[in-house]
């Protein structure tokens, strides 16, 4: 329960900080007073196994309430990083695109300073958690958020049929 609401509150922050993210259109004096969202779409690349219903029943609510509209752009688990580092190699980045890495990944394969946008000033940024802020950051410049929560678990599981026929016990070191 506190991941689903993790993820809502976060793609909710995620949303509605890119509500400026769309090219304005002005009237024709060129004043900015007459600024619309009319017709701005953000493409969203994310993996397939990542993908929520939250996060579509929240992206329609974003649409409903801005004007802009998400274009999720779901890639098969197995294809996900090969197709975003062609994307951003080719510089043709979705405008939100996802990640499982950390501060060596956003450096060295997403390249993040070119790719990514400096998000340190926004107010939420003060919110994070140190540790999760640190692997998000290069160069004193925060350019992500987690949506997930704060702390990943990669578990190790034991199969206790194999255990129990190869007489094993648990390692203790």
């Amino acid at each position: 329960m506190n991941q689903a609401i993790s993820i809502i509150t976060t793609l909710g922050l995620t949303m509605s900080m890119l509500a400026g993210c769309g090219t304005p259109k002005t009237g024709s004096t060129g004043s900015s007073s007459t600024t619309t969202k009319k017709n701005v779409t953000l493409s969203y690349m994310l993996s397939q196994g990542w993908i929520q219903v939250a996060f579509q029943h929240l992206g329609a609510k974003f649409e409903a309430e801005s004007g802009i509209k998400i274009d999720y752009q779901v890639i098969p688990a197995d294809q996900y990083f090969n197709v975003l580092m062609t994307k951003l190699n080719a510089g043709e980045a979705p405008d939100i695109f996802g990640s499982q890495s950390g501060k060596f990944d956003i450096v060295s394969q997403l390249n993040i300073e070119k790719n990514g946008v400096d998000l340190t000033n926004e107010e939420w940024v003060k919110r994070m958690d140190p540790l999760v802020k640190e692997q998000l950051t290069t160069n004193n410049k925060t350019y992500g958020l987690t949506i997930f929560d704060n702390l990943p678990v990669y578990p190790v599981l034991y199969s206790k049929k194999i255990f129990a026929s190869l007489n094993l016990t648990v390692p203790k070191t």
